[in-house]
């Protein structure tokens, strides 16, 4: 929880469906000072993870993960010849969580 609103220039989407399409936006080898977009489709969930049907570049941890309408649905974790794994990020995520009582 935040104790105030995240500031955010991309909004917090639910988790996609198995077959979505998503879109990876980062950085990554060779040329680490020009972004890659990259299309992929979700393989389904894989415990608090999403498992996406697309290698990356080395260097792309991080990155975000985009549905369609423009919502971060994750952040990728690792990638490797089969595909990648990001993490998912819950759609509250940058909400205000009340604060408890004093004691």
């Amino acid at each position: 929880c935040l104790n105030e609103d995240a500031p955010s220039t991309l909004p917090l989407a639910p988790p996609p469906d198995k077959g979505d399409d998503l879109t990876v936006m980062g950085y990554g080898r060779p040329k680490v000072h020009l972004a890659h977009e990259t299309s992929c489709k979700s393989l389904g969930r894989r415990g608090a993870g999403l498992m996406l049907d697309c290698p990356l570049r080395q260097g792309a941890s991080g990155a975000p993960v985009i549905d369609p309408s423009g919502g971060v649905v994750g952040i990728v974790s690792r990638s490797g010849p089969s595909g990648t794994l990001a993490t998912l990020v819950p759609a509250d995520a940058a909400k205000v969580c009340e604060a408890p009582a004093p004691s």
